[in-house]
């Protein structure tokens, strides 16, 4: 696993119900290596920090407007030109009509931009099209960051990338994303810590 990939990792758990200090582990681990903190090689930070809103409160309110009176036409139009101006919720939603039209390059860019924002949804849609496609360094990449922002569905991932041997053995990392998931009603994840016979320590 590459560098930047554990650190995305470790601060997927800074944050997590079930959890140590890990980022202050990895700061250490990187001193003895001679090289910089974390924060300046990853700029990652757990849920809250940094995570943009989502959803149609993300847009401008006369996109609101237009989808509401079901204006199909208008909707788009305002949607192409937020994400043209940098809002990454309409980025988002750029990348999946691309996508729906059958244009998965384009969908790649518009997913990527707004991941580049902070957009933990598009972080989570690039981890889980490049596992699919067997990349695990950029797979763990995004779903790591996307497990930083509190996606759930990216921390029951990225367990799963250790359970099935496509990263490091790490028994501990695996059930910290677990029960970090599992703490935000992800059912497998609880199923999963149960079949290791472990429980979530609760945050105090």
């Amino acid at each position: 696993m590459t560098k930047i990939a554990v650190l995305v990792i470790a601060a997927t758990l800074s944050a997590a119900p079930c959890r140590a200090n890990l980022v202050d582990t990895v700061k250490e681990w990187l001193k003895s290596q001679g090289q910089a903190p974390v924060e300046q090689n990853v700029p990652v930070t757990a849920a809250p920090a940094g995570v943009i809103a989502t959803g149609d409160m993300a847009l401008s309110p006369e996109t609101q407007a237009a989808l509401k009176a079901n204006d199909v036409e208008l909707y788009w139009t305002l949607i192409k030109r937020q994400a043209n101006e940098g809002n990454s919720e309409a980025q988002y939603r750029m990348a999946g009509w691309e996508y729906r039209k059958g244009n998965p390059g384009k969908a790649y860019a518009w997913y990527e931009k707004a991941a580049d924002a902070g957009h933990v949804e598009s972080m989570y849609m690039l981890g889980f099209s490049y596992s699919s496609y067997n990349n695990w360094e950029k797979a763990t990449y995004w779903l790591g960051k996307a497990a930083a922002g509190g996606h759930k569905e990216a921390q029951y991932d990225l367990a799963e990338l250790y359970r099935k041997g496509k990263l490091p053995a790490n028994s501990e990392m695996m059930l910290k994303l677990y029960c970090s998931a599992a703490a935000q009603g992800h059912a497998t994840s609880a199923r999963r810590v149960a079949e290791l016979n472990e429980t979530c320590t609760p945050v105090k």
